[in-house]
């Protein structure tokens, strides 16, 4: 009789030290190419409004502030400081708008209309500023949190039984110390 081979014995710890160095690398390319991509619109839509040489303003104004009020959120809430962390997240979510809005303009100016790329390529460009967001907070999520096992089912359990020894103990000292009474017959 053979035994049918499910695989189950294979599965993978996500909570591993190993696929936790691949998740970051994975995001932080990510990070990298949603950026890319980004401020290569911005750098377009730059044109529209400053001299050649100031093009680059734009993207550092938009993309590397987005990045930075991300991250600033998450130190403020770390800290305790939540109307901080609102203000400065509200003013994040505006430069990501503002980013989504720039680059969407900009494929849909730059494309021909009636094609694929005019009728699909703005919303995959409008799309990086957020999916810079999403794995800038995810990664500053992963890296800035504790792994709390204390509050783990197993170490619930595990608490819970201390804790019940520890009142049975207790309960046994109270036993013997208490006199013993007469029982009449």
């Amino acid at each position: 009789m053979s035994r049918a081979r499910t695989g189950a014995a294979l599965t993978l710890n996500p909570d591993n030290a190993k696929v936790y160095a691949l998740v970051v690398a994975l995001l932080c390319l990510a990070v990298v190419a949603a950026g890319v991509a980004s401020v290569e619109g911005l750098l377009h839509a730059a044109a529209w409004m400053v001299p050649d040489y100031l093009q680059w303003t734009l993207p550092v104004a938009v993309d590397v502030f987005l990045v930075a009020t991300a991250l600033a959120t998450l130190a403020l809430r770390k800290r305790g400081a939540r109307w901080a962390a609102f203000g400065v997240g509200v003013v994040t979510l505006v430069l990501v708008a503002f980013s989504s809005t720039a680059n969407w303009l900009y494929v849909f100016e730059s494309t021909e209309p009636g094609t694929p790329d005019h009728l699909y390529g703005p919303w995959l460009k409008a799309a990086m500023p957020i999916l810079l967001l999403a794995a800038v907070e995810i990664i500053a999520a992963l890296t800035s949190t504790r792994n709390n096992r204390e509050n783990s089912p197993l170490n619930r359990a595990k608490k819970s039984l201390r804790e019940s020894r520890a009142e049975v103990r207790a309960l046994k000292k109270q036993l013997r110390a208490a006199p013993q009474e007469e029982v009449s017959s």
